[in-house]
Parts: C-alpha cells; sequence; structure tokens
C-alpha cells in the first residue's frame, strides 16, 4: 500500500510504501511547507500484490511550525 499526502490537492513527495507484512512506515527524508487554509488529504492506493483490505488505517501528520 502507499500513502501520500496531497496538499491543496495535490501529490507530494512525502509518501510512504507498505507491504502486506509491514506493520508500519514512515517518510523521514521528505517534507513540504503548509500555510494557513492549506487543505491537506491522505490518499492510499493499494497494490495488485495485497489480496485482503486492512480493517483499519492510521496515519499521523506532524506538523512542526
Amino acid at each position: 500500500m502507499t500513502y501520500t499526502v496531497r496538499k491543496n490537492s495535490t501529490n507530494q513527495t512525502l509518501t510512504c510504501g507498505m507491504t502486506a507484512a509491514s506493520a508500519d512506515a514512515a517518510d523521514t527524508s521528505n517534507s513540504f511547507t503548509v500555510a494557513a487554509g492549506d487543505l491537506l488529504d491522505i490518499t492510499v492506493t493499494k497494490s495488485a500484490a495485497i489480496t485482503t483490505s486492512p480493517v483499519g488505517i492510521t496515519a499521523t501528520v506532524e506538523f512542526s511550525p
């Protein structure tokens, strides 16, 4: 599965990829700037290799001003 952070409907370089056996993932090398009023969302893309859907997904985004 690939998790991609989007700002104002545009994909950012901040992404995490996980396999079926993964418990967690982090992207600590990419970042982007946000400003007051920006809209953030996270898209999740499931690869064909993962045959079952996860029961729950938790995503955390850290904001450092």
